[in-house]
């Protein structure tokens, strides 16, 4: 069988979907009577047999089909996926970003969703905000439906924690962070070209911190997605109001772990060449922990704000000014990572020269003393 890509994906989507619905309004699904298994031993129903059948034929079809199957391409593969696994084990998340879409054969599209028309004003921000948007425009199809199911799966997570399940904060935070590794492309590709970017006659910071503008604007029908998707799971129409209001900051606030960790791979132009640091085991893994947990953290802050709402509920207070409330955490969390993407270098910049100003001063009185 030689379907296209996007009706296999397709077809997998609507399965994956008629099993969650299945889960959530108990309605029969695909794997229904492959779960009823399990129950063989105390009742036996013969359309339980379905699924093994099923399953027989497509192995019996795939071993016929394995002289179809190209060998250059399963090398190539085979070199992905250790390249994927070592990028993994340096903690690398653009390298295994990068790999992963290579695996999933996802380029981007030769001709854009649309076209933007010509600009009378060529100011530096203008620029930026164009160059933004003509790499959003070139998203594949398989990477918007993907960033719009982690958009639902926020909004389903988040209607979770307003009901009670604390822990699904974590799970929305984890979502929101992969969300925003996905959605500021635009910032990932400067970083990935640092001689490009330090060519520049501006500040990086002031680069940087632009070329969020276009990323955040993006997220508005994702926004939607994740509101509606929020007030599916609750099942009322009392949550619409503040899920709107909610829904757009929780996604920036949450993506802000995102650009924390793009920000942060990228290189430091400012060390030096001679200059080593040597740390003892023990701080060695803290500062790893502390590396991968530290945009996590950020993106959970960004994304907590909807227990505000939960504690409005529950108390008989108003929803909508818990989420205004909320709205504001979010918005500042969001405000205070765009801050810090513009002066990240100046403030590093400052920390090194008083750092070397310590040793300068250290080292005269170590030969003042000596001598």
């Amino acid at each position: 069988m030689r379907l296209p890509r996007w009706a296999a994906t397709s077809a997998g989507l609507a399965v994956f979907c008629w099993q969650a619905a299945a889960i959530t309004w108990h309605v029969p699904g695909p794997a229904t009577t492959t779960g009823s298994l399990g129950l063989w031993g105390w009742r036996q129903h013969p359309i339980d047999l379905l699924p093994v059948a099923v399953g027989l034929i497509a192995v019996i079809v795939g071993l016929t089909q394995l002289s179809r199957i190209s060998l250059e391409a399963l090398a190539r593969r085979s070199a992905l996926v250790a390249q994927l696994r070592f990028a993994v084990t340096m903690q690398d998340l653009r390298t295994v970003i990068l790999l992963r879409r290579q695996l999933n054969q996802e380029s981007t599209r030769r001709h854009p969703w649309h076209r933007l028309g010509p600009t009378r004003t060529r100011t530096f921000t203008r620029s930026v905000w164009r160059r933004g948007w003509h790499g959003l425009l070139r998203f594949p199809a398989t990477r918007i439906v993907r960033l719009a199911a982690l958009a639902a799966g926020i909004g389903v997570l988040q209607a979770a924690a307003v009901r009670g399940t604390t822990p699904a904060v974590l799970g929305s935070a984890l979502l929101a962070f992969v969300l925003g590794l996905e959605v500021f492309e635009p910032l990932s590709q400067e970083v990935d070209q640092p001689d490009y970017t330090d060519g520049l006659p501006v500040a990086r910071g002031e680069l940087m911190v632009r070329h969020l503008a276009a990323p955040s604007v993006a997220l508005i029908p994702f926004a939607v997605i994740a509101a509606a998707a929020a007030v599916l799971a609750m099942g009322t129409t009392e949550a619409i109001i503040p899920a709107a209001i909610l829904a757009l900051p929780t996604l920036l606030g949450g993506a802000a772990g995102g650009v924390i960790s793009i920000v942060r791979d990228a290189p430091d132009p400012f060390s030096s060449s001679n200059q080593q640091a040597f740390i003892p085991p023990e701080m060695a893994g803290f500062t790893t922990t502390l590396r991968l947990l530290w945009p996590i953290v950020i993106s959970a802050l960004g994304t907590c704000t909807v227990l505000i709402v939960r504690l409005a509920v529950r108390h008989g207070d108003s929803t909508i000014g818990a989420a205004v409330r909320g709205t504001v955490g979010s918005l500042l969390v969001a405000g205070l990572v765009a801050y810090w993407t513009k002066v990240r270098d100046p403030i590093r910049i400052r920390i090194r020269a008083f750092m070397d100003e310590g040793r300068a001063q250290t080292s005269a009185q170590r030969s003042r003393s000596s001598s």
